[in-house]
């Protein structure tokens, strides 16, 4: 006697068909599903209609038509292209393989549950009145009505939200750091306007270790956590923000990997970002202002929704440079180059003045808040001293000490230790010779001999190659000890 077909199985099959984000999983489920329609004298393309949507509603033969060589389609490369079609008619509509699979298993068959699918007009929602500006300057007209920002962060927030459409095409997807000195100054605004425009909005206002490992693994989602300065950013949380920035670097979890690449905004008050994070992000430091602004509206976004589905046309079509050319500011620290790397391209693709517009904001805003990891600080701090004594060949450790904190704006009076998380006290000769063994495990104190006096300290020639590594003005002359 052979057994009745299972509807509800298929339609969990058909899950893992359309749904799956592995490859290996969607084709495993495929073949399961073909022999369970095989065995019931089915044949692939009329699943849907016998099983699933009403044949005889309006438009439901051409979703059929579309919809079924996800599965009956023999060419492995073409079933995927076909996929990927699909996929972009989804996210036009904010909608995810899991809005379809519920479509089909509540038998929705009205035309209007399928307008996503069957919409061929390049644009699913009507704007009021005829664009003729680049999506660029669109963006960017839309965020300067709502957030007060100068032409450089609004030139930089522009780029970063078109960017999470695209950021796969590269290495690196630099994090958005806005952030500002108190509440009430449009933070949370422009995250509210920032999840209308992105791509596959994750937003949030804190977030456990399992929430981060579960929602971005291999997911390519847009990750928006306002209230940043609440968080524990130690330990696996602060490794999946660090690892998500740069394809490639997974985090291993018992015996899986978990691929955390995504895009990520963070909105925070005050400062509150690791070094790490630091120079991952692009800042966009907020301030009030007292010109009238747009008050943000869930009812009231046609024009954010429009720009939304344009911009994912755009993505679907254009033709990005891998290796655009960066201003020779940028080129001087790899980390800033990759974070630059993706916005500059997109800029690019709107013309010279976008691209002149670009480069400009990034070099403004990425030297304005170059990351001050302790290191980099004391390495400048220290060669700052050796200049203005003409480059003595030696100095000694306790004078080195006493010269870095007598400049009241210099952070070594109040030294808190290489965290941050200490009592202030005053650098000590111990301080300085850890943290000038992490640059190079040969640099340690030595006996040195000027004038009568011998005492632990420091040669020239031992830090000649981190000064000309990390200092861009170091300028070598010949001198006597110090």
């Amino acid at each position: 006697m052979t057994k009745q077909f299972d509807a509800s199985k298929a339609a969990k099959i058909l899950a893992l068909v359309l749904g799956s984000p592995s490859a290996g999983e969607r084709a495993s489920a495929r073949h399961m599903l073909i022999r369970m329609l095989g065995a019931h004298s089915i044949a692939g393309r009329d699943l849907l209609l016998h099983h699933y949507l009403d044949r005889g509603a309006a438009g439901v033969e051409r979703v059929n038509d579309l919809l079924h060589p996800l599965w009956t389609g023999e060419d492995d490369a073409a079933r995927e292209q076909h996929r990927a079609f699909v996929e972009r008619r989804l996210i036009r509509w904010r909608l995810g393989w899991s809005d379809l699979v519920e479509r089909l298993r509540v038998g929705s068959s009205d035309a209007a549950a399928w307008c996503w699918l069957l919409d061929d007009t390049g644009t699913a929602l009507v704007v009021t009145e005829e664009i003729s500006v680049s999506i660029l300057d669109q963006i960017s007209y839309l965020i300067g009505q709502y957030v007060a920002l100068d032409a450089d962060q609004l030139t930089v927030a522009t780029l970063w939200a078109a960017h999470t459409h695209l950021y796969s095409f590269y290495m690196c997807s630099p994090r958005l750091a806005v952030c500002g000195p108190m509440n009430n100054i449009g933070k949370t605004t422009m995250f509210d306007v920032l999840s209308r425009l992105v791509l596959r909005p994750w937003r949030a206002a804190s977030a456990s270790e399992a929430a981060l490992y579960s929602d971005t693994d291999g997911s390519y989602i847009t990750m928006l956590i306002d209230e940043m300065h609440y968080a524990e950013l130690r330990g696996r949380r602060a490794a999946i923000l660090h690892a998500g920035y740069r394809q490639g670097t997974p985090v291993r979890l018992a015996k899986r990997s978990i691929d955390v690449f995504c895009a990520a905004a963070f909105g925070f008050i005050g400062s509150c970002l690791t070094p790490e994070l630091q120079s991952r992000s692009l800042f966009i430091q907020m301030r009030r202002d007292s010109r009238q602004l747009r008050r943000f509206d869930l009812g009231d976004t046609a024009d954010l929704d429009a720009t939304y589905q344009r911009l994912c046309d755009f993505a679907a079509n254009v033709r990005l440079d891998r290796d655009p050319q960066l201003p020779p500011e940028l080129q001087r620290d790899s980390r800033w180059a990759d974070n630059a790397r993706p916005l500059v391209a997109i800029a690019d693709t709107a013309g010279e003045q976008w691209g002149e517009a670009a480069r400009k904001a990034l070099v403004n805003l990425i030297l304005l808040h170059q990351s001050e990891h302790p290191n980099a600080i004391l390495i400048n701090h220290l060669h700052q001293i050796f200049a203005e004594r003409g480059y003595p060949t030696a100095m000694w450790s306790d004078d080195i000490v006493v010269a870095l904190c007598a400049h009241e704006d210099w952070p070594w009076s109040e030294y808190r230790g290489p965290a941050g998380k200490f009592q202030p006290r005053r650098l000590r000769q111990t301080d300085l010779a850890v943290m000038l063994h992490q640059f190079d495990a040969r640099i340690r104190p030595r006996s040195v001999r000027i004038g009568e006096r011998t005492a632990k300290g420091y040669r020239l020639d031992q830090l000649d190659t981190q000064f000309r590594a990390y200092c861009t003005d170091y300028r070598p002359r010949k001198s006597e000890a110090a």
